[in-house]
């Protein structure tokens, strides 16, 4: 996909409505994924298939398979290779589950409009992992359960950005905070990362993208126009398709060289990226005094 080329400080300036992802986007935890992986399957009863998994998981977010971040994978195809006890090494397994049939590309559904009901974006370690433990005969389940304990483990090691914080209090613009957590995991990395008061809302339990999407709509009837408004996130899908739909700009923030194509009009690698791109606000404009509503949808 070809990205539109924009003056990024000028329109960081404009900008009177920042709506930002949380996980993956405002902290990087680079391992984690391994643990999820792990216990994932040690809950399946597959953990001798971790180091499988692991390898897997890492090829798709380095970009060394043939399969191309963020680009859809469908749940049947990964029903028909999971749980048969077919436990092959991760490229085989890997070349199998991403053969022709089984993903969809991310253009081909951003085109549609609408993605297919049994299919879901892998943009992120959480998503590949999720589609890798399937893979080897991992549940539903068995994700979620690894997940709210790989998340309280994650607790421990965040630390907060100060010049992050620092970029956000100082930007005139309003900034809401969406994520797809639930509320109670969600608070919790917010209690460690950020000031009660940083943000104007967040909005925990999304239900991203059509919650982002009722979001953007709402800020169109209290007068927001779409160049005034920026999406910041790490999953395209989820993050950044709502607000690419509707003429707003959009960032991609992902330390993953897997993720290749998207509907981003800038993409950074880093927290310190980002963060040098909302002082350009700050600079520009003086503070105002911003007022934390948490919401839940």
């Amino acid at each position: 996909m070809k990205h539109m080329s924009r003056t990024a400080t000028s329109w960081i300036e404009k900008a009177r409505l920042l709506v930002l992802d949380f996980d993956g986007t405002l902290y990087h935890n680079l391992d984690f994924h391994q643990d999820l992986c792990s216990l994932t399957l040690e809950l399946a009863h597959r953990g001798s298939a971790a180091y499988d998994a692991i390898c897997c998981t890492n090829a798709i977010l380095d970009g060394e398979t043939d399969f191309i971040m963020p680009d859809f994978i469908q749940e049947s195809a990964i029903r028909r290779l999971s749980g048969t006890g077919n436990m092959k090494p991760w490229r085989e397994q890997a070349e199998a589950a991403f053969a022709n049939g089984s993903t969809i590309s991310f253009e081909t559904v951003l085109k549609e409009g609408k993605k297919p009901d049994d299919a879901f974006s892998i943009a992120d370690p959480w998503s590949a992992c999720y589609a890798v433990t399937r893979l080897y005969g991992a549940d539903e389940t068995h994700y979620r359960q690894a997940f709210l304990e790989v998340r309280q483990k994650m607790l421990k090691d965040l630390i907060p950005e100060e010049s992050l914080i620092r970029a956000l209090l100082d930007t005139p613009a309003k900034t809401f905070l969406l994520t797809n957590s639930p509320r109670q995991t969600a608070m919790d990395f917010y209690q460690r990362l950020f000031p009660e008061n940083l943000f104007s809302a967040f909005i925990t339990d999304a239900k991203k993208p059509e919650g982002l999407e009722k979001v953007l709509e709402e800020a169109f009837q209290q007068g927001y126009k779409p160049g005034e408004i920026i999406a910041i996130g790490d999953h395209p899908w989820n993050d950044l398709v709502p607000a690419y739909t509707r003429g707003c700009r959009t960032v991609l923030v992902s330390p993953y060289p897997g993720i290749k194509n998207g509907p981003w009009d800038l993409r950074f690698f880093s927290i310190d990226e980002l963060t040098q791109f909302l002082k350009a606000a700050g600079t520009a404009n003086p503070p105002v005094p911003q007022n934390t509503k948490e919401t839940t949808t």
